[in-house]
């Protein structure tokens, strides 16, 4: 029986800890209210963190989720 293609390892412990589909995750700043240096820190953080996360597929392989 084939499985299907894992994006989310069962050891990550990070924000985006969901496969897939929409998560809020707040960024505290005050009186920011046409940019936000702190939104783009995060932005950044999390982008990071999914870019490192890993790709297993439906033959066993292993690769990065950015290959």
């Amino acid at each position: 029986m084939l499985k299907r293609e894992e994006l989310n390892p069962k050891h990550h412990q990070g924000k985006l800890n969901k496969q897939a589909g929409i998560l809020f995750v707040p960024v505290h700043h005050d009186g920011n209210t046409q940019a936000s240096d702190e939104e783009v820190h995060e932005i950044k953080k999390l982008t990071t963190e999914l870019l490192e996360r890993t790709l297993t597929t439906i033959d066993g392989n292993i690769r990065h989720d950015s290959d």
